[in-house]
């Protein structure tokens, strides 16, 4: 049913197919459908445009411009942890949605909005678009459905970055099966960690982390082939000179049966001697592993003590702090593109000439009220007292000014018909 705006702006009226995709064309209606999947081959503009190339060197360089580069990186148990940490901070702040304005119509887009992210697993979107943190963006396809009056965001299907690129123009282009340029009102983009508005397609966490995981993975295994050395050495045999073909198969079959724990007789004149690894190496391997662990940790969380020991309480709270803060940035970047886009746009279609609501994650930390009840006992041994207005917005509701209650006294006995009391 279509809302009750309360004002002299009314919502388009009920949308038909061609009516819906004939402005989508022109960037002016959603355009429904599914364009962004894998087995889509429908006819998505009239022309392809030249890709802008990655300034990654990095992506450039060892991975051809293929973000399944970056994506590999994700198998490593540091990266994993400490990218989950990342993304997960960010939606376990509650998601809000205030009014753009204070006209009834922009509470009204706001209400609107509110119910349909509502409706949605937003969180799980949210974080799976926070993907784009590695890739330096993301894409997100909006799967608009007509309800009526109005337009409603029925679901947001996350796609794989790599299946993505920008045109020189700054235009969304499906680059499989086979590259199109999509249209506009359509995909939500999610792009971040360039430098200047000339890096298209930002700049992810992939890039720093390429390296450090790159060399984490060649000690990992050297390290594994020290262990296998300590754990199981490789046996050696000396005879004397002038061996022949044959003898020295014989010899050979002996090692065999060494390292095998079978049971030897060992000819006159023969040595066998164990090859071990020396074991002081093996603490070098694991110092430089965990070398790169904080590296990684630096790069992804910016800190180290929320994933790994810390030294002192005071340091913790300072790595805390500088957590809270990526987690506030991140939060801010995502929810500003989508405030941008698919928000913008259902405001324009659902709400014409309303402001667009403001999409954002609360991640202002509770008061201790305990703190706040301290100072406030101080100040009023100074002769002041908080209003009830201030009570009541610190504290809650619940609460009487004891000063401003009559105090009460027992009831005298009611007098009897005779005069006398009871």
């Amino acid at each position: 049913m279509p809302h009750d705006t309360g004002t002299d702006v009314a919502p388009r009226g009920t949308w038909s197919d061609e009516e819906v995709r004939a402005p989508a064309r022109s960037g002016v209606g959603p355009l429904l459908g599914e364009l962004g999947s894998e087995h889509t081959r429908a006819e998505l503009a009239r022309y392809a445009e030249e890709v802008a190339p990655h300034r990654d060197e990095v992506l450039r360089l060892h991975g051809s411009g293929d973000l399944r580069l970056y994506e590999r990186l994700l198998r490593d148990d540091q990266v994993h942890t400490t990218f989950q940490q990342r993304r997960t901070a960010v939606i376990a702040n509650p998601l809000r949605v205030d009014a753009g304005g204070d006209s009834p119509i922009d509470e009204l887009a706001a209400d609107d909005l509110r119910e349909q992210l509502q409706a949605l697993s937003f969180d799980r979107i949210t974080y799976r678009m926070l993907a784009g943190l590695m890739y330096g963006y993301a894409v997100g396809e909006c799967m608009f459905e007509p309800e009526g009056l109005h337009i409603r965001l029925a679901n947001i299907r996350v796609r794989q970055a790599r299946r993505f690129r920008f045109a020189i123009n700054g235009n969304l282009i499906m680059v499989s099966p086979e590259q199109r340029t999509m249209p506009p009102n359509k995909f939500w983009v999610f792009t971040c960690g360039a430098d200047d508005d000339d890096n298209l397609h930002g700049q992810g966490l992939g890039h720093w982390l390429y390296w450090p995981v790159w060399f984490k993975r060649n000690a990992d295994r050297f390290w594994a082939l020290w262990l296998e050395k300590f754990a199981s050495p490789t046996p050696t045999a000396r005879g004397p000179a002038g061996m022949t073909d044959s003898e020295e198969q014989k010899l050979l079959d002996l090692l065999k049966a060494v390292t095998t724990g079978g049971r030897i007789v060992i000819p006159k004149g023969v040595e066998i001697e164990l090859l071990e690894a020396a074991r002081q190496a093996g603490g070098d391997f694991n110092l430089f592993v965990d070398k790169m662990d904080a590296a990684i940790a630096k790069i992804v969380v910016s800190q180290t003590m929320t994933t790994d020991d810390g030294s002192s309480l005071g340091q913790a709270k300072v790595h805390l702090d500088v957590q809270r803060a990526v987690v506030r940035s991140d939060a801010e970047l995502v929810c500003e593109s989508f405030n941008s886009g698919p928000a913008r746009w259902l405001t324009e279609w659902n709400w014409p000439g309303a402001k667009t609501p403001i999409v954002y994650r609360d991640s202002e930390e509770s008061e201790d009220l305990k703190l706040r009840a301290e100072r406030d006992s101080i100040i009023a041994s100074w002769g002041y007292r908080p209003t009830p207005e201030y009570v009541a917005e610190t504290y809650g509701d619940g609460f009487v000014d004891a000063a401003a209650t009559p105090a009460t006294t027992p009831s005298e006995p009611a007098p009897t018909p005779t005069g006398e009391t009871a």
